[in-house]
């Protein structure tokens, strides 16, 4: 899509402790997403075999854990997660998290639950 896109027009999904997301852009190989997590809310720790990922912060607080380091995200702090390696995160704020998760390929059907 060459268009101008707002959050209205992107399709939306719900995921995890009722956290939203959007999607940006959705192709073989490459994916963008918007994803909004309520304070207090997490993701279970998993791994992808092929899929690397890129976070960017845009709003609020996002604790990391990369193969058991953690790291507190703000917003405007990126951070790459590679093929193989176990992660989790969660919004640790008073307000929610929000977050841009650039994924190269896709994560759909590459994704193994650690917990």
């Amino acid at each position: 899509m060459n268009l101008p896109m707002s959050l209205e027009d992107a399709r939306h999904y719900k995921w995890g402790q009722n956290c939203d997301g959007w999607h940006l852009l959705d192709t073989p190989e490459l994916s963008i997403m918007l994803r909004r997590m309520p304070p207090g809310t997490r993701e279970k720790n998993h791994k992808h075999f092929r899929c690397s990922h890129l976070f960017y912060i845009t709003e609020g607080t996002l604790e990391m854990w990369v193969d058991q380091k953690k790291y507190l995200l703000r917003a405007t702090d990126t951070i790459e997660i590679a093929p193989e390696v176990p992660h989790w995160y969660a919004s640790q704020g008073p307000g929610s998290a929000e977050f841009m998760m650039i994924s190269r390929p896709p994560t759909w059907g590459d994704r193994v639950e650690l917990d």
